[in-house]
């Protein structure tokens, strides 16, 4: 509503569970890349399974340790940002219609 673009710190309050994974994955001491991750998102749209990628040719980028920062930040963008945009602009739309007829 304000403007500003959500970051990692704010997906706890969208999703506890994702939050913690993500947490996880940036202070994992191990080899990241074991996790065979990639630079997707996969999820249920009308009940078939959608995957997206998160950054260009991100299905062809394996998630390590060097790229995890990277990978947890475009995660966050997609769920805060990206996913959101459509139904937040709808919002914002019917909410100044809303206002400016006051």
């Amino acid at each position: 509503i304000l403007g500003v673009p959500r970051t990692i710190d704010d997906i706890s309050s969208l999703d506890e569970e994702l939050h913690r994974g993500c947490v996880q994955i940036l202070e994992y001491d191990g080899n990241v890349a074991d996790l065979c991750l990639d630079f997707t998102v996969s999820e249920e749209v009308y009940g078939q399974i959608v995957t997206k990628e998160l950054i260009r040719d991100g299905e062809n980028i394996e998630v390590n340790n060097e790229n995890r920062r990277v990978y947890v930040h475009a995660l966050a963008d997609y769920y805060l940002n990206r996913r959101l945009a459509v139904p937040m602009r709808a919002f914002m739309t019917g909410l100044t219609k809303i206002i400016n007829k006051r």
